[in-house]
């Protein structure tokens, strides 16, 4: 389900991406998607499946709360609880 984007400032996946010195291009490449998923991730305009956050927390070498939001990583987990049942 997309989300809305944020406009203020550096979100917190591309924070971190541009620390580790990383273009979209590069870490697309690391994380098997498209660059363009990297930019909607870093945008907010889409959200990352629990596959794709493990991937990118592997090429960031980063924990899922230093990539996006405490509301972005409840919802996953909501969907992770919710797929058990």
């Amino acid at each position: 389900m997309p989300l809305k984007p944020k406009p203020q400032g550096l979100q917190p996946l591309q924070r971190v991406r541009i620390h580790r010195r990383m273009t979209q291009g590069e870490l697309a490449d690391a994380t098997g998607v498209w660059r363009e998923m990297i930019s909607y991730l870093e945008t907010g305009v889409r959200r990352p499946t629990r596959l794709l956050l493990a991937r990118l927390c592997r090429a960031l070498d980063a924990k899922p709360e230093q990539l996006f939001t405490k509301d972005v990583l409840d919802e996953l987990r909501e969907e992770a609880t919710a797929a058990k049942r």
